[in-house]
């Protein structure tokens, strides 16, 4: 039993990975936050409908803790407005890529987080693993690593400083809310109006928000491929995978299966938004990405 929602979390990986530059399409097309409005409540509705008809009415309530309402309720809407923020407001589809790298380190950060959370055990080689994570993203930030200048210039640039800082925000909060859904749900039975209602909320926060702008709401077959992708699979089955796997798998071995989510999600959002890869993302991707495998052999052998 254990073994299947650890293999759920597999799912929610290969989803994430593939669907990471639909959310800057969508925004592009759609606005920021009507984007998030609509993904998020229509994922969520799908979420209660399902859990109803299986469940049954008021299973929202049952084994579910009253510290996961307070503290993981909050982290998943600062996920999801972050997450969408720094994605969009990034100047280029080529700095795009740079936040892509950035929210996906949160691998490794969830492994850390376990450290004092889940009092789980590790080699104290993961300091120098995490040292190399954080070469890669400053790598991968600064650009062209052949030119000293230009690296101080990018690294420092305020037009991208924002959407960086906004990367790192989702990457710890979606990070902490792993490791807390685990702390606060290991023993409670599977349900999935639980993670709907997080993002009814969030979704009706972010619809509010868009009456206050003007935003492009321009829809076309293409963009209502992608969103539907992005409310079924990215939104709704996705996050429920992982919130099962975080409470019913095997949180090292899910954890380690994102390893690769960095060079995945690179690569993947390079494809769909037409941006060449250069060497100093794909350095970057890589270093991300051994650091993460670094961090888990950490646990694994302390």
């Amino acid at each position: 039993m254990k073994s299947k929602y650890t293999l759920l979390g597999l799912g929610s990986v290969l989803i994430w990975g593939l669907s990471a530059a639909f959310t800057r399409t969508l925004g592009e097309h759609l606005g920021l936050f009507t984007s998030a409005a609509l993904v998020n409540i229509l994922g969520g509705i799908l979420a209660y409908i399902t859990n109803r008809i299986r469940y049954g009415p008021f299973s929202f309530f049952r084994d579910t803790s009253k510290e996961y309402l307070l503290f993981c309720g909050p982290l998943y809407a600062i996920y999801i407005i972050t997450s969408y923020m720094s994605t969009i407001i990034s100047q280029t589809r080529e700095q795009v890529l740079v936040v892509v790298l950035i929210k996906f380190a949160w691998p490794v950060l969830t492994l850390l987080f376990t450290i004092p959370i889940l009092k789980k055990k590790v080699s104290p080689w993961i300091w120098p693993s995490c040292c190399l994570g954080l070469a890669g993203i400053i790598i991968t930030t600064a650009g062209d690593i052949g030119n000293w200048n230009r690296f101080q210039q990018d690294l420092f640039s305020p037009a991208i400083i924002l959407p960086i800082i906004l990367g790192i925000i989702s990457a710890v909060a979606w990070a902490l809310y792993s490791v807390l859904t685990k702390k606060f749900l290991e023993t409670a039975k599977p349900n999935a109006e639980r993670i709907g209602h997080f993002m009814i909320l969030t979704g009706f926060m972010m619809g509010i928000i868009s009456f206050f702008f003007s935003e492009p709401r321009y829809f076309d077959l293409i963009i209502l491929g992608e969103l539907f992708f992005q409310v079924v699979f990215t939104t709704f089955l996705a996050t429920l995978f992982w919130n099962l796997a975080m409470c019913h798998g095997n949180i090292i071995i899910v954890v380690s299966i994102s390893n690769f989510l960095p060079v995945i999600a690179t690569v993947c959002s390079s494809l769909v938004l037409k941006v060449p890869l250069t060497w100093s993302i794909l350095i970057g991707s890589v270093l991300v990405t051994a650091s993460t495998i670094w961090s888990n052999i950490c646990f694994n052998r302390s």
